[in-house]
């Protein structure tokens, strides 16, 4: 069994995800974590569903190569380093009386939230969307080969169908999202090594939910939004300017900066946000807030 190759990559970690679950079933040795979703494209909810079904994209981190090691190295890579010190971060986030970090506590934070950012199929998704629509731009009745500006032959129209095409570029595509989103990820963390690190705790009956794309951030150079489980929030923001802030802290609900940024947000705001941010299913401990999110979402768009 050790030698089979891994066929199921999760592209929003299960180690993130139980914290979110509602039931937890032991088998043997094995735990088995439920949460609730709604499906906003099918219109579908589930009360109960297996963190291991949902997130997931066959072979999505496979590899060209001649070994098993080769094929697995991006899988092996998360396995090692990303799931196996999360536990550490989520120690860290939750415990309300830390609010002095270490240098390597600090790198941790800024680098989970992140990897969670870049690792997701959204933007291989978005990579694909935008390849698919350039080749059907050149779609004619009269199929003709395409050529960049060098020369080069770049959609084989008189050899191939716009299928073929598409399906051979979304491999490609694959192989090169593969290769650079882990030096991307790299300059995004180091882009914001100097982010302040603010933590809010809800007291109250309401509950944080995720999605399919948890990190929520509206460019690549401003925040990043993540909710760490039901009534735990975590944003990592770009210093303002003449802002004084202590880098080897974390600032906890009463500081004034976050104060103020949650004065403007409230918890059906945040969770409005992660329905719109979601590729498509967003998750939660009570299915009742997802079917409320589901309906704000709506009656806003509405107004």
């Amino acid at each position: 069994m050790t030698n089979k190759e891994k066929k199921h990559n999760h592209f929003v970690p299960q180690v993130y995800l139980r914290n979110f679950a509602h039931t937890i079933e032991e088998r043997g040795k094995k735990k088995n974590y439920f949460v609730s979703t709604y499906d906003k494209i099918e219109q579908t909810e589930s009360q109960k569903t297996s963190i291991e079904k949902i997130c997931v994209k066959s072979k999505l981190y496979t590899l060209k190569g001649n070994t098993k090691e080769d094929r697995e190295r991006i899988e092996n890579y998360y396995a090692g380093s990303f799931e196996k010190d999360y536990n550490r971060f989520y120690h860290i986030i939750n415990d309300e009386e830390k609010i002095q970090i270490s240098l390597d506590e600090r790198a941790l934070i800024i680098a989970t939230v992140i990897h969670l950012y870049a690792r997701n199929v959204f933007w291989l998704n978005a990579f694909n969307e935008l390849w698919t629509r350039m080749v059907r731009s050149f779609e004619s009745p009269n199929p003709r080969n395409v050529y960049d500006e060098n020369g080069n032959l770049l959609f084989p129209f008189e050899a191939k169908s716009t299928e073929e095409i598409v399906n051979d570029e979304k491999k490609a595509t694959q192989q090169t999202y593969l290769t650079n989103h882990l030096e991307m990820t790299r300059n995004l963390i180091k882009s914001h090594s100097f982010d302040s690190i603010f933590v809010y705790k809800d007291k109250s009956d309401n509950n944080l939910i995720t999605s399919d794309r948890p990190v929520i951030s509206p460019s690549v150079a401003g925040p990043f939004i993540l909710p760490i489980n039901k009534g735990t929030l975590l944003c990592i923001m770009p210093p303002k300017e003449n802002t004084k802030y202590d880098l080897m802290t974390i600032a906890r609900g009463n500081n004034e900066i976050f104060s103020d940024i949650m004065s403007h947000l409230s918890i059906d705001m945040m969770n409005s946000c992660q329905y719109e941010n979601a590729n498509r299913i967003i998750i939660g401990h009570d299915i009742e807030v997802l079917l409320q999110t589901m309906k704000n979402y709506q009656d806003f768009l509405m107004h």
